[in-house]
Protein backbone atom coordinates (compact mmCIF):
# COMPACT_ATOMS: atom_id res chain seq x y z
CA UNK A 1 0.00 0.00 0.00
CA UNK A 2 1.06 3.24 -0.95
CA UNK A 3 0.09 6.52 1.46
CA UNK A 4 1.49 10.05 0.15
CA UNK A 5 0.33 12.80 1.97
CA UNK A 6 0.58 16.59 1.16
CA UNK A 7 2.21 18.86 2.61
CA UNK A 8 5.19 16.78 4.15
CA UNK A 9 5.57 19.00 7.46
CA UNK A 10 2.51 20.91 8.70
CA UNK A 11 2.82 24.41 10.47
CA UNK A 12 0.08 24.80 12.32
CA UNK A 13 -1.34 27.27 14.74
CA UNK A 14 -2.85 26.05 17.67
CA UNK A 15 -6.42 26.96 17.45
CA UNK A 16 -6.81 27.43 13.86
CA UNK A 17 -7.99 24.17 11.92
CA UNK A 18 -5.60 22.91 8.70
CA UNK A 19 -6.04 20.31 6.26
CA UNK A 20 -3.35 18.01 4.85
CA UNK A 21 -4.23 15.66 1.86
CA UNK A 22 -3.83 11.93 2.18
CA UNK A 23 -3.61 9.92 -0.61
CA UNK A 24 -4.15 6.03 -0.94
CA UNK A 25 -3.25 3.73 -3.35
CA UNK A 26 -1.62 0.62 -4.62
CA UNK A 27 -3.37 -1.76 -1.82
CA UNK A 28 -3.38 -5.27 -2.77
CA UNK A 29 -6.80 -6.07 -1.27
CA UNK A 30 -9.59 -4.04 0.27
CA UNK A 31 -8.45 -2.38 3.65
CA UNK A 32 -10.52 -2.83 6.39
CA UNK A 33 -9.77 0.72 8.10
CA UNK A 34 -7.15 3.46 8.33
CA UNK A 35 -6.50 5.79 11.13
CA UNK A 36 -5.07 9.16 12.08
CA UNK A 37 -3.54 10.24 15.77
CA UNK A 38 -1.40 12.67 16.68
CA UNK A 39 1.25 11.93 19.33
CA UNK A 40 3.57 14.32 21.31
CA UNK A 41 6.92 14.02 22.89
CA UNK A 42 9.62 15.90 25.27
CA UNK A 43 13.05 15.12 25.25
CA UNK A 44 16.37 16.41 26.97
CA UNK A 45 19.47 16.64 24.69
CA UNK A 46 21.81 17.34 27.72
CA UNK A 47 22.65 14.92 30.82
CA UNK A 48 22.31 18.56 33.48
CA UNK A 49 18.43 19.23 32.46
CA UNK A 50 17.48 15.40 33.11
CA UNK A 51 16.87 14.95 37.01
CA UNK A 52 14.06 18.46 36.16
CA UNK A 53 12.09 16.10 33.60
CA UNK A 54 12.64 12.86 35.27
CA UNK A 55 11.11 14.92 38.45
CA UNK A 56 8.09 16.23 36.23
CA UNK A 57 7.79 11.84 34.43
CA UNK A 58 7.71 10.95 38.38
CA UNK A 59 4.62 13.32 39.33
CA UNK A 60 2.95 13.16 36.27
CA UNK A 61 3.10 9.22 36.15
CA UNK A 62 3.04 8.28 40.27
CA UNK A 63 6.22 6.58 39.33
CA UNK A 64 10.46 7.16 38.52
CA UNK A 65 11.10 6.65 35.30
CA UNK A 66 14.81 6.49 33.92
CA UNK A 67 13.89 7.38 30.16
CA UNK A 68 15.22 11.29 29.00
CA UNK A 69 11.69 11.64 26.87
CA UNK A 70 8.06 11.60 28.48
CA UNK A 71 5.09 11.42 25.71
CA UNK A 72 3.42 14.11 27.47
CA UNK A 73 0.43 13.75 25.11
CA UNK A 74 -1.75 11.79 22.63
CA UNK A 75 -4.76 12.11 21.08
CA UNK A 76 -7.67 9.04 21.07
CA UNK A 77 -7.30 7.62 17.28
CA UNK A 78 -9.62 8.54 14.72
CA UNK A 79 -11.17 6.64 12.49
CA UNK A 80 -10.86 7.88 8.74
CA UNK A 81 -12.54 5.03 6.34
CA UNK A 82 -13.22 1.41 6.92
CA UNK A 83 -13.58 -0.98 3.67
CA UNK A 84 -11.81 0.90 1.55
CA UNK A 85 -11.07 0.31 -2.32
CA UNK A 86 -7.70 1.98 -3.09
CA UNK A 87 -7.15 4.58 -4.59
CA UNK A 88 -9.10 7.09 -2.45
CA UNK A 89 -8.21 10.46 -1.48
CA UNK A 90 -9.14 12.50 1.84
CA UNK A 91 -9.22 15.43 3.22
CA UNK A 92 -7.55 15.36 6.97
CA UNK A 93 -8.66 18.28 9.02
CA UNK A 94 -6.22 18.50 12.07
CA UNK A 95 -6.59 21.54 15.02
CA UNK A 96 -5.07 21.20 18.36
CA UNK A 97 -4.63 23.91 21.51
CA UNK A 98 -4.11 23.79 25.11
CA UNK A 99 -0.70 22.17 24.09
CA UNK A 100 3.01 23.55 24.30
CA UNK A 101 4.81 24.66 21.09
CA UNK A 102 6.95 22.46 18.90
CA UNK A 103 10.47 23.71 20.48
CA UNK A 104 13.83 22.66 18.83
CA UNK A 105 16.30 23.40 22.09
CA UNK A 106 19.61 23.36 22.67
CA UNK A 107 18.92 21.49 25.90
CA UNK A 108 15.50 20.43 25.69
CA UNK A 109 12.77 19.73 22.37
CA UNK A 110 8.95 19.19 22.11
CA UNK A 111 8.05 17.40 19.23
CA UNK A 112 4.67 16.19 17.66
CA UNK A 113 3.82 13.56 14.68
CA UNK A 114 0.90 12.84 12.86
CA UNK A 115 0.34 8.48 12.90
CA UNK A 116 -1.58 7.19 9.96
CA UNK A 117 -2.15 3.47 10.49
CA UNK A 118 -4.42 0.86 8.38
CA UNK A 119 -5.51 -2.64 8.66
CA UNK A 120 -5.10 -5.02 5.57
CA UNK A 121 -6.51 -8.52 6.41
CA UNK A 122 -5.62 -9.86 9.54
CA UNK A 123 -2.00 -7.28 9.62
CA UNK A 124 -2.13 -3.47 10.89
CA UNK A 125 0.57 -1.50 9.05
CA UNK A 126 3.78 0.27 10.51
CA UNK A 127 2.61 3.76 10.77
CA UNK A 128 3.21 6.58 8.17
CA UNK A 129 4.50 9.07 10.27
CA UNK A 130 4.58 13.00 9.45
CA UNK A 131 6.52 15.06 11.51
CA UNK A 132 3.95 18.42 12.78
CA UNK A 133 4.73 21.80 13.62
CA UNK A 134 2.41 23.50 16.43
CA UNK A 135 2.93 27.55 16.81
CA UNK A 136 2.12 29.07 20.10
CA UNK A 137 0.69 32.59 20.89
CA UNK A 138 3.09 34.77 22.64
CA UNK A 139 3.88 33.83 26.33
CA UNK A 140 2.15 30.77 26.17
CA UNK A 141 1.85 28.85 29.40
CA UNK A 142 1.29 24.81 29.96
CA UNK A 143 1.60 22.43 32.48
CA UNK A 144 3.42 19.30 30.49
CA UNK A 145 2.28 16.71 33.64
CA UNK A 146 -1.24 17.78 33.01
CA UNK A 147 -1.41 18.39 29.28
CA UNK A 148 -2.83 15.24 28.04
CA UNK A 149 -5.67 16.50 30.42
CA UNK A 150 -6.08 20.14 29.05
CA UNK A 151 -5.49 18.88 25.85
CA UNK A 152 -8.02 19.19 22.84
CA UNK A 153 -7.84 17.20 19.22
CA UNK A 154 -10.46 17.85 16.27
CA UNK A 155 -9.23 15.52 14.14
CA UNK A 156 -11.85 15.04 10.86
CA UNK A 157 -11.99 13.55 7.50
CA UNK A 158 -13.79 13.56 4.56
CA UNK A 159 -13.05 11.62 1.11
CA UNK A 160 -12.23 13.75 -2.03
CA UNK A 161 -10.84 13.60 -5.08
CA UNK A 162 -9.00 17.06 -5.15
CA UNK A 163 -7.99 19.03 -1.84
CA UNK A 164 -5.96 22.33 -2.48
CA UNK A 165 -3.50 21.43 0.60
CA UNK A 166 -2.81 24.99 2.76
CA UNK A 167 0.86 26.19 2.11
CA UNK A 168 0.02 29.13 4.56
CA UNK A 169 -2.34 30.65 7.09
CA UNK A 170 -2.54 33.99 8.54
CA UNK A 171 -2.17 33.59 12.81
CA UNK A 172 -5.11 33.47 14.51
CA UNK A 173 -3.99 35.49 17.78
CA UNK A 174 -4.94 38.24 19.24
CA UNK A 175 -2.53 41.27 18.55
CA UNK A 176 0.44 41.66 20.73
CA UNK A 177 1.40 45.39 21.77
CA UNK A 178 5.25 45.16 20.68
CA UNK A 179 7.92 47.49 22.61
CA UNK A 180 8.43 50.93 21.63
CA UNK A 181 11.13 52.65 19.65
CA UNK A 182 13.53 53.99 22.10
CA UNK A 183 17.01 55.32 22.73
CA UNK A 184 19.78 53.49 24.56
CA UNK A 185 23.14 55.32 25.35
CA UNK A 186 26.08 53.04 26.13
CA UNK A 187 28.12 54.43 28.23
CA UNK A 188 32.02 53.47 30.01
CA UNK A 189 32.40 55.95 32.88
CA UNK A 190 31.84 59.52 31.14
CA UNK A 191 33.30 58.10 27.61
CA UNK A 192 29.78 57.61 25.24
CA UNK A 193 30.57 54.22 23.47
CA UNK A 194 27.34 54.36 21.42
CA UNK A 195 23.99 54.77 20.94
CA UNK A 196 21.28 52.55 19.78
CA UNK A 197 17.82 53.07 18.48
CA UNK A 198 15.67 50.64 18.37
CA UNK A 199 12.73 48.47 19.68
CA UNK A 200 13.46 45.67 21.91
CA UNK A 201 11.13 42.93 19.71
CA UNK A 202 11.39 40.90 17.17
CA UNK A 203 8.92 38.23 15.23
CA UNK A 204 9.96 35.02 14.01
CA UNK A 205 10.06 35.22 10.25
CA UNK A 206 10.60 38.67 10.41
CA UNK A 207 13.90 41.03 11.81
CA UNK A 208 15.43 42.54 14.60
CA UNK A 209 16.10 46.14 13.16
CA UNK A 210 17.67 49.62 14.34
CA UNK A 211 20.23 52.08 13.65
CA UNK A 212 24.12 52.40 15.48
CA UNK A 213 24.69 56.23 16.22
CA UNK A 214 28.20 56.94 16.56
CA UNK A 215 28.32 60.74 16.06
CA UNK A 216 28.94 60.87 19.61
CA UNK A 217 31.21 57.93 20.06
CA UNK A 218 34.23 59.12 22.14
CA UNK A 219 35.61 55.48 23.06
CA UNK A 220 37.49 54.72 19.25
CA UNK A 221 35.32 51.99 18.42
CA UNK A 222 35.72 49.96 15.35
CA UNK A 223 33.43 47.06 15.28
CA UNK A 224 30.14 45.34 17.08
CA UNK A 225 29.11 41.60 17.30
CA UNK A 226 25.10 41.47 17.84
CA UNK A 227 23.61 38.03 18.89
CA UNK A 228 20.44 37.14 19.49
CA UNK A 229 20.39 34.22 22.35
CA UNK A 230 17.68 32.21 23.39
CA UNK A 231 17.77 31.27 27.31
CA UNK A 232 16.23 28.10 28.44
CA UNK A 233 16.11 28.33 32.41
CA UNK A 234 14.66 24.82 33.92
CA UNK A 235 12.79 24.07 36.96
CA UNK A 236 16.30 22.42 38.55
CA UNK A 237 17.71 26.00 38.25
CA UNK A 238 19.95 25.01 35.51
CA UNK A 239 19.87 27.67 32.57
CA UNK A 240 21.20 27.04 29.08
CA UNK A 241 21.70 29.69 26.47
CA UNK A 242 21.80 30.03 22.83
CA UNK A 243 23.02 32.07 19.91
CA UNK A 244 20.69 31.89 17.47
CA UNK A 245 21.61 35.00 15.14
CA UNK A 246 25.13 36.24 14.90
CA UNK A 247 26.12 39.31 12.78
CA UNK A 248 29.35 41.24 12.61
CA UNK A 249 29.64 45.11 11.35
CA UNK A 250 32.20 47.21 10.86
CA UNK A 251 31.95 50.73 12.47
CA UNK A 252 35.65 52.44 12.02
CA UNK A 253 34.88 55.79 10.18
CA UNK A 254 31.08 55.28 10.51
CA UNK A 255 29.29 57.77 11.73
CA UNK A 256 26.04 56.47 11.65
CA UNK A 257 24.54 52.27 10.62
CA UNK A 258 21.72 50.85 10.39
CA UNK A 259 21.32 46.99 11.35
CA UNK A 260 18.72 44.60 9.95
CA UNK A 261 18.87 41.08 11.49
CA UNK A 262 16.63 38.43 10.00
CA UNK A 263 14.70 35.51 12.80
CA UNK A 264 14.35 32.62 11.73
CA UNK A 265 11.07 31.02 10.92
CA UNK A 266 11.17 28.29 13.18
CA UNK A 267 11.97 30.69 16.14
CA UNK A 268 8.86 30.22 19.05
CA UNK A 269 7.80 32.74 20.68
CA UNK A 270 8.63 33.24 24.41
CA UNK A 271 6.72 30.62 26.45
CA UNK A 272 6.10 29.16 29.52
CA UNK A 273 6.17 25.30 31.12
CA UNK A 274 6.51 23.87 34.48
CA UNK A 275 9.76 21.92 32.90
CA UNK A 276 11.54 25.38 31.46
CA UNK A 277 10.74 28.58 30.46
CA UNK A 278 11.98 30.23 26.90
CA UNK A 279 12.90 33.96 26.88
CA UNK A 280 15.28 35.72 24.76
CA UNK A 281 17.78 38.64 24.82
CA UNK A 282 19.70 40.78 22.26
CA UNK A 283 23.35 41.28 23.18
CA UNK A 284 25.80 44.17 21.75
CA UNK A 285 29.75 43.82 21.92
CA UNK A 286 31.32 47.07 20.56
CA UNK A 287 35.09 46.25 20.04
CA UNK A 288 37.99 48.94 19.69
CA UNK A 289 41.73 49.53 20.72
CA UNK A 290 40.93 50.09 23.96
CA UNK A 291 38.58 47.04 24.75
CA UNK A 292 35.20 45.98 24.45
CA UNK A 293 31.83 46.54 25.86
CA UNK A 294 28.90 44.56 26.01
CA UNK A 295 25.47 45.97 25.88
CA UNK A 296 22.83 43.32 27.05
CA UNK A 297 19.00 43.49 26.58
CA UNK A 298 15.41 41.18 26.92
CA UNK A 299 14.15 40.71 23.45
CA UNK A 300 10.40 40.13 23.18
CA UNK A 301 10.12 37.75 20.59
CA UNK A 302 6.67 37.52 18.94
CA UNK A 303 5.01 34.14 16.84
CA UNK A 304 5.12 34.69 13.17
CA UNK A 305 1.97 35.94 11.09
CA UNK A 306 1.71 33.32 8.36
CA UNK A 307 2.02 29.51 8.80
CA UNK A 308 4.53 28.33 6.52
CA UNK A 309 4.09 24.50 5.60
CA UNK A 310 7.23 23.36 3.21
CA UNK A 311 7.95 21.71 0.91
CA UNK A 312 4.96 21.35 -1.32
CA UNK A 313 5.78 17.83 -2.74
CA UNK A 314 4.05 14.78 -1.78
CA UNK A 315 6.27 12.49 0.67
CA UNK A 316 5.21 8.65 0.03
CA UNK A 317 6.20 5.73 2.30
CA UNK A 318 5.33 2.02 1.51
CA UNK A 319 3.53 0.31 4.18
CA UNK A 320 1.87 -3.28 4.25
Amino acid sequence: MRVSILPECPSIFLGQEFMVQISIAEAPTQIKWISAQITGKVQTLKPSVEPALLSLVHRALGAPQQAPFFGHVMSGSRLIDSDIKTPKTYCLSIKADGIPPSYDGEAVSISYELRIVSQIGQQISQPTIIPIKFISPYKSNCILQNTQNTATFTLTSIESASIPSPIALLSPFPPVQEKSLDIFSIKQGDSIVASLKLKLSARSGGDFSGIIDMKESTSGVTSVNIRIIRVEKFSNDVTDQTIIVNENLPLDKIIMRRFSLPMPFNTPAEFVTDLFECSYSAEFNFIGPAGAWKWVAPLQVLPPLLSLSMPRQAIEQISL
